[in-house]
């Protein structure tokens, strides 16, 4: 479904994502800001910015139709609300090492990307 691709030269720390399936296939972006905003209940709604680096040939991303855009849109959100998710448990199990995480270093040596399907 997505690759997250780390740049090592990149001293930002904003990682872009590829699509990697779907007819959103390889259009690589990054997230820009993230809020969470009250709801009524006990939820939050998580609202975000995102820049797109790259679209494969053919792909027009300004002129997406309101059904493509809501979809890819959806499709954004469910990778951030994944990789948050997937951040606090790993932080939970972290250690006070103020160093690069075990994950950051390991991706770093071994691989430029981390794919999940």
């Amino acid at each position: 479904m997505y690759e997250v691709l780390f740049d090592e030269g990149n001293t930002s720390e904003v990682a872009k994502i590829r699509l990697t399936k779907g007819k959103f296939k390889d259009i690589i972006y990054k997230y820009g800001a993230v809020r969470f905003l009250e709801d009524d209940g006990d939820d939050a709604i998580l609202q975000f910015d995102y820049d797109i680096v790259e679209t494969p040939g053919g792909l027009d991303t300004d002129n997406l139709s309101e059904q493509d855009q809501k979809d890819f849109e959806n499709t954004l959100g469910d990778i951030l609300t994944e990789l948050i998710t997937e951040a606090a448990d790993y932080n939970e199990n972290r250690t006070n090492d103020t160093d690069k995480s075990d994950l950051q270093r390991g991706l770093h040596k071994t691989s430029n990307s981390v794919s999940k399907d």
